[in-house]
């Protein structure tokens, strides 16, 4: 992939509706909602997660955006 910084801002709304539509199935809650900066980070540690169980991360993509700190093993893939 030559632009993943490009790919990011297309996708990642489509990616986050996946995200926001299980974790309302996970909480039963079909009103649930979460805000456009908690959506991104969710995205941005499932991708991490997918890099990572290939043996890469975000870090080695210098383009992206970053994670917060945290520990991304609290992350399992969803």
């Amino acid at each position: 992939m030559s632009d993943p910084f490009n790919v990011w801002e297309q996708l990642w709304e489509i990616l986050a509706d996946g995200i926001l539509y299980q974790k309302r199935r996970e909480l039963n809650l079909p009103d649930f909602v979460m805000s456009h900066e908690d959506l991104k980070e969710s995205c941005l540690i499932e991708i991490d997660n997918y890099l990572r169980a290939n043996g890469k991360s975000l870090e080695d993509y210098e383009c992206m955006p970053k994670l917060k700190e945290q520990n991304n093993d609290d992350h399992p893939i969803s």
